[in-house]
């Protein structure tokens, strides 16, 4: 009996798994903000082309067109996440990449590891790694889901951009606010700021090219103290260590939903800009 039934399991996960072979391969799985996030951390971990290029960074560069940088490039910026957990997975991958885009708008927010932590783990990575079919992108609910939703809208795509003005809620703003208000100690800086260059040193020791860059945020954000002394700090630091640095000089240009995320049409206008920086000054991948 318990022969039978591990025969039958087999079976079943085997076809299972070549059911999947048969869906398109941008088929959106996810669940929840979590499962999205394991999505792309297991997508970038287990990915068997080379990766061009990495943006590591907050749930602000997470709404950015990856796409558009360029093909084989993928977006480990996770929402409620940090920049230091992007650079944790490139590490923990064999390839590296050519190129990595670091945020710094929200390099004061420090990652509790769980994301890396879960992904990371040696039993369950080398499992998932022999075994697709077990990964959080092929979770049967979640496929199902996706199926249905395509079915009834259109592959998600095909969706349009939203292009209408946003009018964001005072109350909204206050709180976002207190981010750039806040009176951040020097030891404090200057902890993060070592850390941040330990962590480019390695990958320029690995001829990695690095960009550091500024995401676009409301106007009274991009002008407060916080940010400015930032600036600052991240043009010393690229001149320091011969990387460059995207600052960002016209937050008028772009919307935001709540002062800090981009709608979609601004999100896709930011990316162009990067992309055209790249072509003008960074050698090309």
């Amino acid at each position: 009996m318990v022969k039978k039934s591990i025969f039958i399991a087999a079976a079943l996960l085997l076809a299972y798994m070549l059911f999947l072979r048969l869906l398109p391969k941008d088929l959106d799985t996810n669940q929840s903000i979590w499962g999205d996030n394991v999505i792309k951390a297991q997508d970038y971990l287990y990915c068997d082309e080379q990766v061009e290029q990495v943006i590591v960074g907050t749930s602000l560069s997470s709404r950015l067109f990856t796409d558009s940088l360029g093909p084989n490039s993928k977006n480990l910026a996770f929402s409620g996440s940090t920049l230091w957990d992007g650079l944790e997975l490139i590490k923990a991958r064999k390839q590296k990449p050519k190129r990595v885009w670091v945020e710094t708008t929200f390099q004061f927010k420090q990652s509790d590891y769980v994301l890396t932590d879960y992904v990371l783990s040696i039993p369950s990575r080398r499992v998932k790694e022999m075994w697709p079919a077990l990964r959080e992108a092929n979770q049967p609910v979640g496929v199902a889901k996706a199926m249905l939703v395509d079915a009834l809208r259109g592959p998600s795509g095909s969706l349009p951009v939203d292009s209408i003005a946003v009018e964001i809620m005072p109350e909204i703003l206050k709180i976002q606010a207190e981010y750039f208000e806040k009176d951040y100690s020097e030891y404090f800086v200057q902890q993060l700021d070592a850390q941040l260059e330990m962590e480019l040193q390695q990958l320029i020791d690995q001829n990695i090219e690095v960009v550091l860059f500024e995401m676009p945020l409301y106007p009274d954000f991009c002008t407060s103290d916080v940010v400015q002394n930032q600036r600052k700090e991240y043009f010393k630091l690229a001149q320091k260590k011969g990387v460059w640095f995207v600052p960002m000089d016209n937050c008028a240009a772009y919307q935001t939903n709540d002062g800090i995320h981009m709608v979609r049409h601004s999100a896709l206008k930011f990316t162009k800009y990067l992309l055209n920086f790249a072509q003008e000054s960074l050698i090309p991948q």
